[in-house]
């Protein structure tokens, strides 16, 4: 009888035991997502660094939830990147408006990455223009760790981006010169028109009868 009575009772401990490593377990995850972070804002900080001195990248983009599509532009109304959602889209839900420009953002965020590549630099900053206040540069953070840009926010009015989405057809982003999508360094322009200036009519002149123009 007292063993039959020993063999059915649970060892004393076990239920404090299973807490305890319920809260050990609590801590180890606590602790990677601290790393984690710790680490992404390290990451961070070093792309703000390196994107200081470096290129500019400005873009528009928008979702439009109600035929499922999205639009990214470059500068003078360029579009860079345009088509329909595929369904396994991670950021775009059906029926969410907010989704469809976050995740049209995001593949702002990508094309810049690409930019970067083409350009061979460690980092540049990514001026994204959106008409929906709800698109956060916050939101974007994981991509932009992962394309190496520091990404920027500007809700505007422009509704370029809005109107390549009701277009017809799509383009690829493989199709756009990525070069095109950077902001002309104004410094350079002024100081390439500087120089023009002091160029006088018979220098063209002599240049341009070298070359065997005819006027």
């Amino acid at each position: 009888m007292v063993q039959g009575r020993r063999s059915s009772t649970k060892p004393r401990g076990t239920s404090s035991s299973s807490a305890q490593w319920d809260e050990v377990g609590k801590a180890v995850k606590e602790g990677a997502e601290e790393l984690r972070s710790m680490a992404q804002r390290q990451r961070l900080a070093q792309i703000e660094a390196d994107a200081a001195d470096g290129p500019l990248v400005e873009l528009w983009a928008a979702g439009d939830d109600k035929v499922a599509s999205y639009a990214v532009c470059g500068p003078d109304g360029l579009v860079a990147w345009y088509g329909e959602f595929y369904e396994e889209d991670k950021i775009r839900k059906e029926g969410d408006q907010n989704s469809a420009d976050l995740s049209a953002a995001g593949k702002a965020v990508f094309l810049a990455g690409k930019v970067r590549e083409e350009l061979e630099v460690s980092a540049l900053t990514v001026r994204i223009h959106v008409l929906n206040h709800h698109v956060r540069a916050d939101d974007l953070m994981r991509a932009a760790l992962g394309a190496g840009v520091v990404v920027e926010i500007d809700v505007d009015d422009d509704t370029t981006a809005l109107d390549w989405c009701r277009e017809p057809g799509s383009k690829s982003w493989r199709e756009t010169k990525l070069e095109r999508l950077v902001v002309a360094d104004a410094d350079a322009d002024t100081a390439a028109e500087s120089d023009g200036e002091g160029e006088t009519d018979s220098t063209v002149e002599s240049e341009e009868r070298e070359e065997g123009v005819d006027n």
